[in-house]
C-alpha cells in the first residue's frame, strides 16, 4: 500500500510538468510570442506559423529584426527543429524590417512575407522550396536580397538583387534594382 501511494504521489508531482502532453501533426504552441505548429513527429519538426490567412505567427505590431530559431522546445519538452515558414506568417506585418532566416528551413510557403515590411532578406543554402507569391506586395520596402552561396536550387548570381531558381533560370523574385 506504502508503494502504491508513493508511486500514485510521484505521478501527480509530474502532471504539471506535462509529462503526458505529447504533441501531434497540427499542433501548435507559442515560443517567445511565435507560433509553431508540428509537420511531424518522426523527425521533430515544425514550421513556423499556423499556415492560415488572418493568422500569423508573431503580432503584426512587431518592430524592427525578427530572428527565426532553428530549433524551439515543445509544450511536451521535446525539440523541434523549424524546417519551413508557413502560409501567411508574417503576411501585413509592416513594422517588421529584417528577418533571420535559419539554415534549419527548407521551404518557404505562400505569402509568408506578402504585405510585410521587410527591408532585406537572405534565403540560406538549406532552402529548397519557395512559393512564388511568398513575398507578393514587398516590393516597395524590399531593397535587398541574397541567396547564399551552396544552395542546390536558387541562386541571386551577381547580386542581383533577386532570386532565380538555378535550374531552368525561372525569376522566383526579382526587384526593380534587378542587375542581372
Amino acid at each position: 500500500m506504502k508503494q502504491r501511494l508513493l508511486a500514485l504521489l510521484f505521478i501527480v508531482q509530474l502532471l504539471p510538468l506535462g509529462v503526458w502532453a505529447t504533441l501531434a501533426v497540427d499542433d501548435t504552441f507559442e515560443v517567445n510570442g511565435m507560433t509553431f505548429k508540428v509537420t511531424s513527429i518522426e523527425p521533430l519538426e515544425v514550421q513556423v506559423g499556423i499556415g492560415k490567412s488572418g493568422s500569423p505567427a508573431i503580432d503584426i505590431s512587431t518592430e524592427g529584426g525578427v530572428v527565426i530559431p532553428a530549433t524551439v522546445t515543445g509544450t511536451d519538452g521535446n525539440s523541434y527543429s523549424v524546417t519551413a515558414i508557413g502560409f501567411c506568417s508574417f503576411r501585413q506585418c509592416k513594422n517588421m524590417t529584417t528577418i533571420t532566416i535559419p539554415n534549419s528551413v527548407r521551404s518557404i510557403n505562400s505569402e509568408a512575407f506578402s504585405f510585410s515590411a521587410i527591408s532585406s532578406i537572405t534565403i540560406p543554402n538549406s532552402v529548397i522550396s519557395i512559393k512564388n507569391d511568398s513575398f507578393r506586395y514587398c516590393s516597395e520596402t524590399l531593397t535587398t536580397i541574397v541567396v547564399e552561396d551552396g544552395n542546390p536550387v536558387y541562386d541571386s548570381r551577381n547580386n542581383c538583387n533577386a532570386i532565380i531558381k538555378t535550374e531552368d533560370n525561372t525569376l522566383v523574385l526579382g526587384l526593380s534594382l534587378i542587375h542581372i
